[in-house]
């Protein structure tokens, strides 16, 4: 039987998001994906943003190895950007409790959100191993 749920966090200040989740999920082939996110007051804009998880399988950046959920292409003030469709990476482990978001310039640096309210929604699936297997299947 398949799970999934939303996950909704809020920082202030900080380019990073500690996420603990209700209960700890195992025994799975879980994914990731950014549903939405939203910030305000924003003083520096940077050209993009990227939001890194720390339990997530590696893309390919500039020809370097990254564990980025989304790429967010950023503007001045309040913004609220939902995504559709929803991007999935797979998860690292198959048990996990928590994991840590990294907000990121487009230059790799940690992003400043000095005074900034971000909030993120993020949609956490199990994917059975049928479904899995004929994914991986026409790589």
């Amino acid at each position: 039987m398949a799970t999934d749920f939303h996950i909704y966090v809020t920082t202030v200040g900080l380019s990073h998001i500690d996420v603990k989740l209700p209960h700890e999920l195992n025994n799975g082939n879980w994914q990731i994906g950014l549903s939405e996110i939203s910030y305000f007051k924003v003083k520096t804009v940077f050209p993009t943003i990227d939001v890194y998880c720390d339990i997530i399988a590696p893309n390919i950046k500039n020809g370097m190895s990254r564990q980025i959920l989304r790429r967010v292409y950023s503007e001045k003030g309040e913004v609220t950007i939902r995504f559709n469709p929803i991007f999935y990476s797979s998860v690292l482990r198959t048990t996990f409790d928590r994991m840590t978001l990294y907000l990121k310039s487009d230059s790799e640096d940690i992003s400043s959100f000095k005074d900034t309210t971000v909030n993120c929604s993020l949609h956490v699936r199990q994917i059975d191993n049928d479904k899995l297997r004929s994914e991986y299947s026409g790589l």
